[in-house]
């Protein structure tokens, strides 16, 4: 039987689902580490819970990266609504992100030149003394 091709690096889920209630690793150290490396920090999370969200450990707080609870049992009509909804949620915070790179960006060249023409007056004078 032929193997699957590895998805490459490039391409990211829109949305993670995550059941919290998994074999061997728990779904909340899974967030955790999707919290923690880089590539998947920004992907919104759904979770999959059989608790309700207020009965839940981390109370009405979502924890880390989740965006949302989807409570069993799941009803498959609802699940793509729940699943874009997430998404746009998210979208506002990855635009917001951007601007805020973008001007960080914009800042640091724009106050680079002046300092530099500073420092350069700076040197002469330390070397004119």
């Amino acid at each position: 039987m032929p193997r699957a091709s590895p998805r490459p690096q490039a391409e990211r889920p829109d949305c993670i689902l995550l059941d919290l209630e998994m074999p061997g690793l728990g779904g909340f150290e899974v967030l955790e580490r999707l919290e923690q490396d880089p590539r998947t920090r920004g992907i919104p999370v759904s979770i999959i819970t059989a608790a309700r969200r207020q009965h839940c450990r981390h109370g009405p707080r979502l924890p880390g990266g989740a965006v949302d609870y989807i409570t069993k049992p799941i009803s498959p009509a609802r699940v793509p609504m729940r699943v874009r909804g997430a998404i746009e949620r998210r979208r506002p915070l990855l635009v917001i992100q951007g601007l805020r790179a973008s001007f960080t960006s914009m800042l640091v060249h724009d106050l680079r030149g002046p300092l530099t023409v500073i420092q350069g007056y700076i040197g002469l004078l330390e070397h004119h003394d």
